[in-house]
């Protein structure tokens, strides 16, 4: 579920950054979380489109570099909190053996 959720979270991301038009100030096309979805994911869609909706209109700077996708990092890492269960996060378990004769 930690996977399907943090795609979800990029591809919500994307689909915000691509259809906010922050000259109109206007953001339509992006659907709303469903309603299925768990409460942590639907979270983090909020507060990314509040996010992008709060400094899009900044024409100084790459704010997608600076805030957004910094922010988007932070969202993830959340969801991996909140989601992953057992003791450990998402990350793999690395073993290095050399066997000799």
């Amino acid at each position: 579920m930690l996977f399907m959720c943090s795609n979800a979270l990029v591809e919500h991301t994307i689909h915000v950054l691509s259809f906010y038009d922050p000259d109109r100030d206007n953001l339509a096309g992006v659907p709303d979380p469903l309603p299925f979805y768990p409460d942590p994911l639907k979270d983090a869609m909020a507060s990314m489109r509040r996010v992008i909706e709060g400094v899009s209109w900044s024409k100084w700077g790459d704010v997608r570099s600076n805030v957004i996708e910094p922010q988007l990092g932070y969202s993830l890492r959340k969801l991996e909190m909140d989601l992953q269960r057992g003791i450990g996060m998402g990350h793999g378990l690395v073993g290095i053996f050399e066997l000799q004769k």
